[in-house]
């Protein structure tokens, strides 16, 4: 009955990380796709519309839709500056690929556990550190990025390091 018991909680442990690294892994790749959709709308609307709006094809009578086209662009080229590192980021697509390689290799040792609770738990424990600390610093890497944004990094003449 004790094994059952542990075997149960070992598994409990096992299924709530699997659970929790399957939502990371789902998030991480929603908000990719989502900033992947975004830069490409951002792309098009920002090439097309001048060319639009230059080759003639609204008509000269209609004005009030020409400038809200060009108000457009130039909202849509400041939104696309503004979020350029967040649309086109190789860190979140490594971040994301690096979530679902952790959930498999995860899910593979744990397969080969074979219900065990006593080889379920190091392997939980195992891969719980690792889940943890891979969370931890792509927090502290988007910290450190929008700190970053805001820091004069020039480097003044006699001085050796960015102010």
């Amino acid at each position: 009955m004790k094994d059952i018991v542990e075997i149960s909680n070992a598994m409990q442990l096992a299924t709530g990380l699997q659970e929790r690294m399957e939502k990371d892994y789902s998030r991480m790749d929603r908000w990719r796709r989502w900033h992947r959709l975004t830069a490409l709308l951002y792309a098009v609307i920002t090439i097309s519309v001048p060319a639009i709006v230059a080759a003639g094809l609204v008509p000269d009578k209609h004005e009030l839709i020409k400038k809200a086209l060009l108000i457009l662009v130039a909202v849509t080229a400041g939104l696309n500056t503004a979020f350029k590192p967040a649309l086109h980021s190789a860190i979140r697509r490594s971040d994301t690929n690096n979530s679902r390689e952790l959930f498999d290799r995860y899910r593979g040792e744990l397969a080969g556990a074979a219900g065990k609770a006593e080889a379920v738990l190091p392997v939980y424990q195992k891969y719980s550190e690792l889940f943890g600390k891979m969370y931890h610093d792509r927090g502290a890497k988007l910290v450190e990025s929008t700190l970053e944004q805001g820091r004069d990094t020039t480097i003044h003449k006699g001085q050796g390091k960015p102010q």
